[in-house]
């Protein structure tokens, strides 16, 4: 696997060697797909098909991690706001080292008139609810193998940071115009 820097990738891991994969999972929180890749281009393809295929509006959910200190259970910040998927778009472009590089928050999509919500995580992991027969297809059609594999959080890995991350996803935050809901310390 790659190790981080100019490559754009949220995880790493010496010891996760997977090809581009998506399956199919059901939940508690119901049926679901869950997709990787390495390649951040990939990444970055399939994210932005997904988000083109939810309507002109789109609820957001920001969570940002931070830690007390480094043997801490993670706890998260959480920003709130509806935007118009045009904008998101945009602004998401603008941001790219800090949505595909920073191993530090995960983004949220979610169709306010349905229960499709798209989960981007802290390792640049995919988790699809409430997914359409095209979903998968837009996977399939970008190389991703339709087969089970365990997430790369299931071996030793590290989250990348990029430098002065409070600047980037203050930046984030503002352009969206998101605002605070709540935190696990509140």
């Amino acid at each position: 696997m790659q190790e981080p820097g100019e490559n754009q990738i949220k995880a790493w891991s010496r010891e996760y060697e997977e090809a581009p994969f998506f399956f199919e999972q059901k939940a508690k929180a119901g049926h679901r797909l869950i997709a990787w890749a390495e390649d951040s281009t990939l990444t970055k393809k399939a994210f932005y098909e997904m988000l083109e295929s939810f309507p002109q509006t789109i609820e957001v959910l920001l969570k940002i991690e931070f830690r007390e200190n480094a043997e801490s259970t993670p706890l998260w910040s959480r920003y709130h706001g509806v935007v118009d998927k045009w904008r998101i778009t945009a602004i998401i472009q603008q941001n790219e080292i800090y949505i595909f590089s920073d191993g530090a928050h995960q983004l949220c999509l979610k169709d306010p008139n349905g229960n499709r919500y798209l989960a981007f995580d802290e390792h640049g992991v995919f988790f699809l609810y409430s997914p359409t027969p095209d979903d998968a297809e837009i996977f399939r059609s970008l190389g991703f193998e339709f087969r089970c594999a365990e997430p790369i959080y299931s071996k030793p890995h590290f989250q990348h940071v990029p430098p002065d991350p409070e600047k980037l996803e203050m930046k984030f935050l503002t352009e969206l115009g998101l605002t605070k809901v709540n935190s696990d310390l509140d």
